[in-house]
């Protein structure tokens, strides 16, 4: 994608910072996005970062474009972040999603985030380093306007051509891994179903290869926050 500086004021040009975002179809184009974003609007950084549940305890952050080594180590030790993105979608500083130790340093008061929606197991946020003379509340809530305009887009274009990971199970594997979930053998879910226990065997370790699992009970966690059943 080739670097133009915005015309009169950028915060107007909405239908350029859509065909902008129409042109990524890999992750190469997803980070170049950020990239020319920084270029086009001034800021210090600009990225995303992605939350996503591993298993009902753990979970890890992915991210995108320009995102400081710092506040990624913040996302993965502090839990309000991934609560966050989940289960809210006002813009915030990062100060205000969690004050820890991170409160007293002048970075993390101008560290804009921005959550771009969720789907399943995972949640993501727009991540933007500003300037101090762009933090005040005015601006602040003008900047959060604008983007959230283009949080859905974002997401849906992250799912669709950067992420990987999302797996898809057939009728009769959800079936299996259901009953499984519930306690039951793979003898007690073949007399249920009326199939062999083979084939419910079959069926059972087809949701473990696809969920990358190390065994059922891991599969069936994955399962249920990936919303498979």
């Amino acid at each position: 994608m080739s670097v133009r500086r915005l015309k009169g004021k950028p915060m107007s040009n909405i239908n350029y910072i859509h065909e902008q975002i129409q042109q990524i179809d890999s992750r190469k184009s997803f980070e170049s996005f950020f990239s020319k974003i920084k270029d086009i609007f001034g800021y210090s950084a600009v990225g995303m970062a992605v939350f996503e549940y591993i298993d009902l305890q753990s979970y890890l952050v992915k991210d995108y474009g320009i995102v400081s080594d710092e506040l990624v180590e913040r996302f993965n030790h502090e839990t309000q972040f991934i609560k966050y993105c989940f289960n809210e979608t006002a813009p915030k500083l990062s100060n205000d999603v969690s004050r820890s130790r991170y409160r007293f340093d002048s970075k993390a008061n101008t560290t804009f985030m921005i959550p771009t929606g969720c789907y399943r197991n995972k949640a993501a946020c727009l991540i933007i380093e500003l300037r101090p003379e762009l933090c005040d509340q005015e601006t602040l809530q003008m900047i959060g306007k604008y983007w959230k305009i283009f949080a859905g887009q974002l997401f849906e274009y992250y799912r669709k051509y950067v992420d990987k990971t999302d797996f898809t199970i057939t009728q009769r594997e959800k079936q299996c891994i259901q009953w499984a979930s519930m306690g039951k053998t793979a003898w007690e879910i073949s007399q249920i179903l009326e199939i062999s226990q083979k084939t419910v065997e079959f069926h059972l370790a087809n949701c473990v290869k696809k969920t990358n699992s190390t065994n059922r009970q891991h599969a069936i966690v994955k399962c249920i926050l990936s919303g498979q059943f």
